[in-house]
This record gives C-alpha cells, structure tokens and sequence, in this order.
C-alpha cells in the first residue's frame, strides 16, 4: 500500500511541477506577444527580426515554443557535451533559430528525458550541425 502511495505522491509532485513550468511558460509567451507588439507599435519590430533573421511567418511557431525551445537548445548541447558558442554568434543564432521553429520539440523533450546520447539525428534539424560539432570537439581532444 505504501509502495502506491508513494508511487502517486512522484507522479503528483510530477504533474504539479509540469504545471507550474507550464504556467510559467504561458506568463513568458504572454509577454513575449507584449512585447513583439510593443515594436510592432514603434515601428522597430522588422528591423528587430532582420537582426534575428526570423521573417514576421515565423512568428507563431517561435512563440508557441518560446521559452521551451531556449531550455531544449541548452539541454542538447549539454547533453551532447558541445558549446555552439565555439563556432561564434552568428552560428549559434541560426541553430537556436532553427530549434526555435522545429515541429519536432515533443520528440526532442522525450530524447532528452531519456538520458541517451544517440538517437537525435532521427528528428532534430539540427543534427547534423551537433555531429559535426561533436566531431570537432572530439578530434580538437585527441590532439590535445
């Protein structure tokens, strides 16, 4: 009996945390909508999104992912043990901005979960900037 109850008490506590960041998720798209029409409004938001290279059609699907793309951005790298920062800015602008727009963020979430080092080429956009980074690292290693 206490073995259930203990049971139910993880998956409480579980689907009590997935609510909270899910709450804090919706206040974030909130006020990043507050925000985009707030430039919308003084006439910065086109030139804000030729900055990030996004055009205004990639607006909802980088909402709809905000701010979870950013946390599975990060937990990728880590994962992988690589830093896009290592091929600069401007490169780790366009692989946040893909991740940001990818469809397949339920899928990666689940990846990621799973604790496994393989398996995200079958989905991520990305995949095969993160093998070549890997590789990089990994040759850049060997040599040291």
């Amino acid at each position: 009996m206490s073995e259930v109850c203990a049971t139910s008490g993880s998956i409480f506590g579980r689907l009590v945390s997935r609510a909270r960041t899910g709450l804090r998720d919706l206040a974030a798209r909130h006020a990043l909508r507050q925000e985009l029409l707030e430039c919308d409004r003084s006439g910065v938001l086109d030139s804000v999104l030729a900055d990030l290279q996004i055009d205004r059609g990639e607006l909802d699907p980088v909402i709809s992912n905000y701010p979870l793309s950013s946390r599975l951005f990060g937990g990728m790298a880590a994962r992988l043990g690589v830093d896009p920062m290592h091929d600069g800015p401007q490169t780790q602008r366009a692989i946040q901005r893909t991740c940001a727009v990818c469809a397949h963020q339920s899928e990666c979430r689940h990846w990621l979960d799973s604790g496994r080092t393989e398996g995200y080429e079958e989905f991520c956009p990305n995949s095969d900037y993160w093998h070549a980074l890997k590789e990089r690292v990994r040759t850049a290693a060997m040599q040291h």
